[in-house]
């Protein structure tokens, strides 16, 4: 262990501190990470790696702590494997070095470090001091975006305040920077609009609850299935299996009558001189089923959360109720995401939530569908999809979200889609200069 984290470990240990000790520990507050998570997530990916924390407070399950030292490790490499972005608030005390020379702390060592592994791929989100006129000030970031309002940051969850007028915190904070290493970052690099930080918590506060309220229900799923085995009547010794360790486990063997009807279905589907495609571009989705993304009511929100966050307390539990109707009703996912979006908008103009909601002829559409990783995963491998209208891409988004669960593949039967939807596209512009012609 390095002297800078064998220091730490034994701060952590006093019965009491002074409020000078907490130096480099202080955290950033969870609803702002959050925010800025969500805000991000569109142009950087997800966050799956924590530079610098501990286990008291990590904001995502994967993090360096003081002992590995960020500045040590293989990050690009670690991002690649995890899939995702990486977050900071950097240790600001003067720079130190381990043992072996290596760095541990110092802006100018972190942010070279961070220039590094950008070099090597990987993608980085800093939130910084609006220091403009340090020396170490990254004016070569790929992304800088200033905060309005100061942000408080946290004490740690170890800190004991020794004397607790003298050593109690102050919520002051100071001002603050996005910055973004990202040797790919396309969008705009210098924004002249601040991030408006009260937006970002409320956000992330929304997200977190979401969080808490799924957390709780498995628990008491949990807690009621570990209830239900205690309650059991316990089995009869004759009534055991005669294998002591369970077996493993095997699919379910299909009958002759099911192995046969497939099989029938797919040699249908191959017959020459018919598309493939032609029965399989309708709704192939499971029935009853839900993606991962969607299983829960409150998954649909974080996909809005900026249209849910500008409304009331009360108008956001009266959209979670009726959301949780639509989704216990059965409506189909791309349903769910139109009628939410458009009850947001309603509430937030003082309209019914209902209003519009029935429409003669539409089309299914997913508002947003960028939002949505599952159904932009499946979009990105369609050449097709780049040359469809914004609004037939909508609606390619909106079959591609209601067919998810499908057991056949997805990209070939939404290619198929994107086709049909080309070809209408053609057929309504030769269509369109016909007209023009007869006229």
């Amino acid at each position: 262990m390095n002297h800078y984290a064998k220091a730490l470990a034994e701060l952590q240990l006093q019965p009491d501190h002074e409020l000078k000790q907490i130096g480099d520990q202080w955290q950033t507050p969870k609803p702002l990470a959050w925010g800025l998570f969500h805000h991000f997530a569109p142009t950087l990916g997800p966050v799956v790696l924590d530079m610098f924390a501990d286990d008291c407070n990590a904001l995502v399950p994967n993090y360096y702590d003081a002992a590995d030292n960020a500045l040590t490790q293989e990050l690009a490499g670690d991002l690649r494997r995890l899939g995702g972005a990486a977050y900071g608030n950097p240790p600001y005390s003067r720079p130190c070095v381990d043992g072996d020379g290596n760095h541990i702390t110092g802006m100018e060592p972190i942010l070279n470090f961070c220039r590094e592994q950008r070099a090597q791929g990987a993608k980085i989100m800093l939130l910084i001091k609006a220091a403009t006129s340090e020396t170490w000030w990254p004016e070569d970031a790929d992304f800088i975006q200033f905060i309005s309002g100061r942000i408080g940051f946290e004490v740690p969850s170890w800190y004991v305040p020794r004397d607790p007028k003298k050593d109690k915190p102050s919520s002051s904070g100071f001002a603050s920077a996005v910055v973004i290493f990202d040797a790919s970052w396309q969008g705009e690099r210098r924004p002249e609009a601040r991030l408006r930080r009260d937006d970002l918590i409320t956000t992330g506060q929304i997200i977190l609850d979401m969080i808490h309220r799924q957390a709780v229900a498995l628990n008491e799923e949990a807690s009621q299935a570990i209830a239900r085995s205690v309650n059991a009547e316990p089995a009869m010794q004759e009534d055991l299996p005669a294998v002591a360790t369970p077996a493993e486990w095997e699919p379910p063997v299909a009958t002759d009558n099911q192995t046969n009807e497939a099989a029938a279905q797919e040699l249908a589907l191959l017959e020459p001189g018919e598309d493939k495609h032609a029965d399989r571009i309708d709704p192939v989705a499971t029935i009853g089923a839900h993606h991962p993304d969607y299983s829960e009511p409150d998954l649909y929100l974080v996909r809005y959360i900026d249209e849910v966050a500008e409304l009331s307390d009360a108008d956001q539990n009266a959209l979670r109720s009726y959301l949780k109707g639509w989704f216990d009703e059965g409506e189909s996912p791309s349903e769910i995401c139109y009628r939410l979006t458009l009850a947001a908008a309603n509430l937030k103009a003082g309209k019914q939530v209902h209003d519009g909601f029935v429409l003669d002829g539409r089309t299914p559409t997913l508002p947003h569908w960028q939002r949505h990783p599952a159904v932009k995963a499946v979009i990105y491998q369609i050449d097709d999809a780049d040359i469809l209208t914004p609004a037939k891409t909508s609606e390619l988004a909106g079959w591609v979200i209601d067919n998810l669960t499908t057991s056949f593949d997805l990209v070939e039967l939404a290619t198929a889609k994107a086709a049909d939807l080309l070809r209408a596209n053609e057929d309504q512009l030769l269509l369109s200069l016909g007209n023009g012609e007869a006229a």
